[in-house]
């Protein structure tokens, strides 16, 4: 994800760590690299690990998921995560990041302060989004939706955000929009703003779906092979049509592809690869994409 903060530039990388189980203090643990990008050259970047609050707020654990997408919009930072069939969109602040007070290998509240398990920073999430239905299936695409990426749309009006599902037998999964209200939240459509309804919902002609990205009504989708050393795929599509990079057996686009985003002011799209030592983050211009 990138953004503009008055004369920075900066990116925003997410990470997840999978780790050894659920006995590994990091296991499914989320850490965003926040990068100063004012120098490409030489950019610079601090990690900050996502956690959650616990104890009435005294304490906090790790976002226990499986991040596959991120937004920035206004001063709130929307992660999707899914840990097992379960799924939601959570909601962190960005005047609300702590640093820590002691380095160890722990998170939360330790002897003489609090941890980060070497991290100097943590975001506690304020909320979360999730499907009153309960948890998702992972594999049909009629039942509750499994929220893979995500990605901020400012070509529609309201701004909106974007969301695909990846399905685990590459079954074409779903695509939802939902607009934003007030304060940098999603538009509630109830009294006590517990209900956010979609306002567009599509069936994708593409199974895999990893990153999503949606605007000026085409939706272009980050399609991930199954098999280590192929590329993936790349498609741009409308209720019409879906159109794929390069065409043909062998497609144009980076292995193991994740999340998609795009940079008005420089009119690329970023996105990132998935896998331990084949990770890079890297731009395209939206022009190039297939429409």
């Amino acid at each position: 994800m990138i953004a503009h903060r008055g004369t920075n530039r900066l990116i925003l990388a997410g990470w997840s760590y999978v780790g050894t189980g659920t006995g590994d203090a990091r296991y499914n643990t989320v850490r965003v690299a926040f990068i100063d990008y004012n120098n490409p050259a030489a950019p610079k970047y601090r990690w900050v690990l996502l956690v959650t609050p616990t104890s009435g707020g005294e304490n906090f654990a790790r976002v226990a998921a499986h991040a596959g997408g991120m937004a920035w919009y206004g001063d709130k930072l929307f992660v999707s995560g899914q840990q097992g069939h379960t799924n939601a969109i959570y909601v962190f602040s960005m005047q609300h990041i702590l640093q820590a007070s002691v380095n160890s290998y722990a998170i939360g509240k330790v002897d003489g302060g609090y941890s980060a398990w070497g991290y100097q920073y943590v975001m506690p999430a304020i909320g979360s989004y999730s499907y009153d239905a309960g948890a998702c299936t992972g594999n049909v695409n009629t039942a509750v939706p499994c929220v893979g990426s995500l990605s901020l749309d400012r070509s529609s009006v309201p701004d909106s955000l974007v969301t695909t599902e990846y399905l685990n037998n590459g079954t074409k999964g779903r695509m939802l929009r939902y607009n934003f209200g007030s304060d940098y939240l999603l538009n509630s459509s109830s009294a006590s703003g517990s209900f956010v309804p979609a306002v567009q919902g599509y069936r994708s002609g593409v199974g895999n779906m990893q990153g999503v990205l949606a605007h000026n009504n085409v939706w272009y989708v980050a399609h991930a092979s199954a098999s280590s050393g192929v590329h993936g795929h790349l498609w741009g599509q409308t209720t019409t049509r879906s159109v794929a990079t390069c065409g043909g057996t062998y497609q144009c686009w980076a292995e193991h592809p994740e999340s998609l985003t795009y940079w008005q002011s420089t009119g690329q799209v970023w996105s990132l690869t998935e896998w331990e030592n084949l990770r890079t983050v890297f731009a395209v211009p939206l022009s190039t994409l297939p429409s």
